[in-house]
């Protein structure tokens, strides 16, 4: 995905999302400093962060007016990368108008030095990300998105899904949660897959992942991913950065990447699973990814847990091999961990020791071997 820096080389966080003077922040403010040699903000150039439609434009209250002062609000589609941002305190440029195509990297405003237009506050940019609509109340950190950003003017080389290999086909997007923690140094070492316990799709156990910050047990992914049952498309989204420690495995979130299958269920059977192994792929894809990312070594720590981490493994595996607190039984006895070792190993380019295939449930016997069967023990 092609994002860019809103400002040039040089820019500085002038005031951090998060608590501020007795209140909230629910944004990141922009600038440059006096010794920077550019004399401040003030009328410097803002460049658009990701491609997208202008929604709102012009006046708006707190970043100042009349039009062209005031804001900029961009809407950006799953390809383009998602979600909303807003850029105020600023002055448009005068073809960006409502609707106009916004291309990344593009310039689409300046930063307003003129007190009286700009709210009555010193020139800065401020920015505000929603993640996936215009949604003042679900506003989040934009530096999330902004992670691994190009300066602006940067020449940036496209990659076109299509080149890339093995890649499986399915879609993603940000729904950030605040239910997370630093790392504190700690090495990554494990990816571990789990069960949601309940109904619903990838984009509503985000959303309810969401709804428990600031309670008294908040939980959270680092993605949620769910196989849909008309077109069989796979949705995954993003709700913890994984530089970021979610709140999955208790003693052991420091140390883990965490993928949760929504609407699954530990009890489900070998054949339920097997619905969903698009959707197994996918996670298998994310593992691999995130297992080269951060250089954890390629193994799967399939039941029978007898090797130690690295590698990749379910939930379980930290209450029954790590023993460290967890008393968690997901993703359950009949998930297909050969079907998911074989994709790992495609999306490695390496051989990857197969789990044992467990023993057969009952769903799979036809009613003619369960004859047989019942006839052996009559």
């Amino acid at each position: 995905m092609i994002r860019y820096w809103p400002l040039e080389k040089g820019r500085v966080v002038t005031s951090p999302y998060g608590p501020r003077e007795g209140g909230f922040h629910y944004g990141v403010d922009f600038g440059f400093p006096l010794w920077s040699g550019r004399g401040g903000s003030g009328s410097l150039p803002v460049f658009a962060i990701q491609a997208g439609t202008v929604i709102y434009a012009g006046a708006a209250q707190g970043y100042g007016g009349p039009d062209p002062a005031g804001w900029l609000v961009i809407d950006s589609d799953d390809d383009q990368g998602g979600g909303v941002l807003e850029y105020g305190h600023i002055r448009r440029l005068p073809h960006v108008k409502v609707g106009y195509k916004v291309k990344a990297g593009e310039q689409i405003a300046i930063i307003n030095p003129d007190s009286n237009t700009n709210g009555g506050t010193a020139p800065h940019l401020h920015l505000s990300d929603m993640p996936v609509d215009y949604a003042p109340l679900q506003k989040q950190n934009p530096m999330i998105r902004l992670k691994g950003a190009a300066d602006p003017g940067t020449a940036i080389q496209v990659i076109k899904k299509e080149s890339i290999v093995d890649r499986p086909d399915f879609n993603e997007f940000p729904n950030w949660s605040r239910n997370c923690q630093s790392r504190n140094g700690t090495k990554i070492d494990l990816v571990l897959i789990h069960t949601q316990e309940g109904s619903g799709n990838a984009a509503s156990l985000a959303q309810f992942l969401r709804s428990t910050e600031g309670g008294g047990n908040p939980v959270s992914y680092h993605y949620t991913i769910s196989q849909d049952a008309k077109d069989n498309g796979v949705t995954v989204v993003d709700v913890v950065d994984t530089d970021l420690a979610s709140y999955s495995v208790g003693n052991s979130n420091n140390r883990s990447i965490n993928i949760c299958f929504a609407g699954s269920r530990a009890a489900w059977t070998r054949s339920e699973w097997l619905k969903h192994s698009r959707a197994i792929d996918v996670a298998a894809y994310l593992a691999v990814q995130d297992c080269k990312k951060y250089k954890i070594p390629i193994n799967v720590l399939a039941p029978p847990y007898k090797k130690k981490p690295p590698g990749i493994s379910d939930h379980r595996y930290c209450s029954k091999f790590l023993r460290d607190g967890n008393d968690h039984q997901d993703v359950g006895d009949n998930f297909p961990w050969d079907v998911f070792a074989a994709a790992v190993g495609r999306y490695a380019g390496t051989a990857t020791t197969p789990a044992p295939a467990p023993a057969p449930t009952l769903d799979l016997l036809s009613p003619a071997v369960l004859k047989v069967l019942a006839g052996q023990f009559l």
